[in-house]
This record gives structure tokens, sequence and C-alpha cells, in this order.
């Protein structure tokens, strides 16, 4: 191809994860497009490349398997995950006395543990066999935007070479990760975060927490079947930090140090030598599981997260993956924001092809997407200094977790955000669950500074009264206006009673002595709930917003929280 000689529909800088899969979305939407992929690296990536995103959520799943068409690569290549798993400092001696939240069987809803190095070259590959054009080797240098119907151009030289070629497109899209470079040319970029950093690597082989429990101790071996506590994604927790433990189908296992700096600073862990002396002063259950592995490689990642005042234009450009945003890893989002950034980018392409795309239209998708980015943080930064807290920790988890399924599992499956009317009217359904939210996160911050009672051994939360209706309910495609409408009235109720729950153990765990101001059937006002008993009246918690009965979801969760023999009488 010679410089300035081709014009495209469509031109990607960057063929990592967020660049590839974009490009095999528009292939398979709008076969007739013309696409190019700019990519700086040569050759196939190693079969564990230095990135961060094993580890996929539900929503991500759905992205590769239905709207990409990857299921039964996924099945047949890659690891099936059994959920989200969390440890929390012991309470005794061995590793069987660490408190346990996680689920006992696999979520209704298939997701993954991906070898990223070999997904993105069997990408790459797949792409080329659709015909896909991609330029190797090629860095990109300059990105000049067109004024009005203009075409865009890009520019960019061969590794090795000094000459600079160039390409017209209409659209160009930034996948170039964390240059963001559009970004910064076009003075968008927020500043990083520097709250959290990280370093992780991978070693040879597997690692099993299960071989830190004798197997005389056949109740904690016994409340998980199989090896499904090696297949989630297991999360040891402490105050300030937690680490990550991921299977990989190549053989490896990932291994993730993530702080909080004003906790635990970055110098601390950031290489191999002192990540290592690091994990054997505050993990060292999983450091004696590392005696004998090879360490494959190692990277560091200092202030992680980072937003933009934008990232679509209605000028034809759009900025996806790490070159949009990045919240945190703890909940695994980087993949569920390329697989949300490509969507969005594939329809406001289909829109300018049929003259409908419009500025209200691209401002909703900004204002969803940043906003998305945004709770991803708020929900989990703040919460660092009590990750250790096993009793306040946990119910944070629970509802975290089953709150995401219910507000984001609809947005991705049935794509809400790209009907800005819809999106609306579910917004306006479910607009109460942001003051309800900020309200749980107080009660527990305030929770974790108050001394506790409650002691349990494992967290179900598969068992949560009324958890599988509502996730099967709420990861699901192909609902009407009013299905929807009708879900996230019914998501509203579910949340309330949850919190309420919650917020009754909170009570019984702390301030034992209020307990009995509490009526039975929890008829009070979720949106009011709170620890300092001497604002309860004034701010409304026994005016009942709900005449529902609290059962079975009050005892329900009471029994995960008091379950040890020493439990106190109920109130």
């Amino acid at each position: 191809m010679g410089a300035n000689s081709e014009r495209y529909d469509v031109v990607i800088c960057g063929g990592g994860l967020a660049g590839l899969t974009l490009a095999r979305q528009l292939r398979r939407e709008m076969p007739d497009l013309t696409l190019l992929v700019l990519e700086s690296h040569s050759g196939n990536y190693p079969e564990g490349p230095l990135k961060v995103g094993e580890s996929l959520t539900e929503l991500s799943s759905f992205y590769l398997t239905r709207i990409l068409g990857l299921e039964e690569y996924l099945h047949a290549n890659h690891l099936r995950k059994m959920g989200l798993r969390f440890f929390f400092p012991p309470r005794g001696e061995g590793f069987a006395s660490r408190p346990e939240l996680g689920s006992s069987e696999y979520d209704p809803v298939d997701s993954f543990q991906v070898s990223r190095g070999k997904l993105e070259n069997d990408l790459r590959r797949f792409n080329a066999e659709d015909g896909i054009e991609a330029l190797e080797g090629r860095k990109v240098v300059g990105i000049d935007l067109g004024d009005g119907d203009e075409p865009h151009r890009v520019r960019f030289v061969r590794r090795g070479r000094g000459s600079e070629e160039s390409v017209a497109a209409r659209w160009v899209v930034d996948a170039m990760g964390r240059r963001r470079f559009l970004q910064k040319q076009l003075g968008l970029a927020q500043p990083y975060t520097e709250t959290c950093s990280a370093a992780w690597f991978r070693v040879d082989g597997r690692l099993l927490l299960s071989d830190l429990v004798p197997e005389s101790d056949e109740e904690w071996h016994g409340r998980v079947p199989g090896d499904g506590r090696y297949f989630s994604t297991n999360h040891l927790m402490g105050n300030g930090h937690w680490c990550w433990l991921i299977p990989l189908a190549i053989g490896a296992t990932s291994i993730g140090i993530v702080s909080r700096e004003d906790c635990m600073p970055f110098s601390e862990y950031n290489t191999p030598e002192k990540a290592m002396a690091w994990l054997a002063a505050h993990q060292p259950e999983l450091h004696s599981l590392l005696a004998g592995h090879e360490l494959l490689d190692f990277k560091r990642l200092r202030h992680a997260s980072y937003t933009s005042e934008q990232v679509f234009s209605t000028a034809r450009w759009t900025c996806i993956g790490d070159a949009g945003v990045f919240s945190d890893p703890f909940f695994s989002p980087g993949i569920d924001q390329v697989g949300f950034g490509n969507c969005v980018t594939t329809e406001m392409i289909r829109r300018d092809r049929t003259a409908t795309l419009d500025e209200a239209d691209v401002e909703h998708f900004n204002q969803v997407y940043l906003s998305y980015n945004h709770g991803a943080t708020w929900i989990t930064q703040p919460a660092y200094h009590f990750f250790g807290c096993r009793v306040a920790m946990a119910g944070k988890l629970l509802w975290d977790i089953i709150r995401g399924w219910a507000i984001n599992g609809p947005q991705r499956f049935d794509q809400v955000y790209l009907d800005r009317e819809l999106s609306e009217e579910v917004l306006d359904a479910s607009a109460s669950l942001t003051p309800l939210a900020v309200r749980m996160a107080r009660l527990f911050a305030d929770w974790s500074a108050r001394p506790s009672r409650a002691s349990y051994r494992f967290v179900d939360y598969s068992q949560v009264p009324g958890v599988d209706d509502l996730y099967r309910r709420s990861l699901r495609s192909g609902r009407d206006r009013q299905e929807l409408l009708e879900d996230f009235r019914l998501t509203r109720d579910y949340l309330e009673d949850l919190a309420l729950a919650l917020f009754r153990v909170a009570v019984e765990d702390t301030l034992p002595d209020h307990l009995e101001r509490l009526p039975p059937d929890l008829r009070l006002n979720a949106w009011a709930v709170g620890l300092d008993p001497e604002r309860w009246e004034e701010d409304g918690l026994f005016d009942a917003a709900s005449d529902r009965p609290a059962e079975p979801m009050r005892s329900g969760i009471r029994r995960m929280f008091f379950a040890d023999a020493d439990r106190p009488a109920a109130g």
C-alpha cells in the first residue's frame, strides 16, 4: 500500500482486544464496510502476554458469545468460570479459618477465564479469514480530523523505518490503549486517579487454594463441589489491598496485587523480588503456593484508573477499550467496557450510513458510558480501606454483586443504552435506586468502623432468597419495552428488600441493644437506613415504603452472617 493512496470507511488504530473485537463486530453486522486495522506489534503475541483482563463477567461473556459469535470457541479453548470468590483475613489458624464469600454452583449464565494472548491471536486469525485488512508493525503518529464531511487522515510509520504513510477514513477509532492518543490530542483526557495501583504476573501450572486445607476438613471441601474454587476468580482480601488468582487454559495461573497507595505504597511490590516479599508478609499462604512455580512474566501499573470528558463524537471518531476509560480491576470491568464501547461505535457508524446520527444521541452515549465507568470506580475504590473487614465487606459484596446483575444486566443483554428514549424510561423506572445505593455505601462504611459480633464461615450468594429469579430475569435478552420496565420495577422491590435485610444484620451485628426497635416484619424505609440510632426518627426510617413481607429475605440473609454455633440470639 502506498502512502496517501487508500481510503476506508473505518480505520481502527490499535489491534489489541478492543480493536480486534470491533473489527469482527463491524464485519459481522455491516459486511460491506471497508476496514483497516493498524497495529504496532508484529507477529503473534505470546500465550501469556503482559495484559490484564483474563476474567470475564456475564456481561463481557455475552458480548463475546452472542454479539461476536464466539461461544463454541470459548468453551473449546478457555475455561468456564465459577463466579467470584472472596477470602477474608483468617479468624484463626489455617486457610480454612478465612471467611469465604462465593457460590456453591456455577451461575446460570456462562462466563469464562480467558488466556488473553491466545484470544487475541485467534481473533487476528479469525479476522484475516473474514477478509479484514490489517497492517502490523505500524505505529500511528498522527490523526488529522477532517472538517465537516471531509475524511480524516491517519498517519503512521513502519517499525524500523522512518518514512511516513497515511490513509484516509470516514471514521477513525482510537483503540491504542493507554496512549489515549485522541483524548490527549483533543484535550479531553482526565488525569489518572492516583488511588490504586497494581502489579501482576503469571506462573506455570495450577495453583489450588484447596491444597492449603487438609482433606480431613470435609466441611470446607464439601461446600464447593469439585474444583469449583479453582475455576473462580479468587480474591484474597486485606485492608487497603487485594490479590487475585485466575486460572488459565494454557496451563498457567495469573496472580495480581492491587492496593490503595495511601494504604500500601506501590513501591513495596513493583518488582518481582519486592512482590514476592510483599506476598510473604501480607498473603503468606499464597506465597507458599508459589514455591516451585516458574515466574513467566511480570508487569506493573501505577495509577490504573482514569476517565475522559468524551469518548464518542458526531465528528466520526470514538475511543474504545483502554483508550477511553478504566475504572478499577476489582469487578473485572475491562472487557465489558470494550464490548460496551464497541456496540456504541457500531451503532454510530450504522446511523451515520443512514444519515440518522444526531448530537443528542451521541451525548446520551457519552453520558451513559462515562457514568458507568464513574459508578464502577465509586462503588469500589473508597471501600479499599475496609476490604479486610470480613462482615461489613461481605454485606457490601452481596449488595454490589446482586445490584450489578440487576442494573447492568438489562443494559447489556437488551442493549437498552442504544435506545435513548427507552433508556430514559428505564432511568425513570429505576431512578430511586441511585439514592438507595448512596445510602447503602454509607451504611457499609459505617458498619466497617464498628466492633462486629457476627461470625460466618461461608456466605453463598447463590443461596440468597430470590436471587436466582432476579439473575435469570436480569441477564436475558429479547424483551420488549413493557417487559423491561416491569422487570426494573421488580428489581427495585427486590433491592429494597435486600437493603432492609442487610441493614437488620448490621444492627444486630453492631447495635444489638437497638435491635428491638426494628419491627420483625422490617416495614421500614430503606432510603433512611443508617447506623446512627439518634437519626432514625428524623431520617424517616419508620416511615415504611412497602408493605411486602420481610420473609424469607430477612431470615435468609441473617442465617448467612450468624451461622456459627456461638451466634447471638435473634432480636
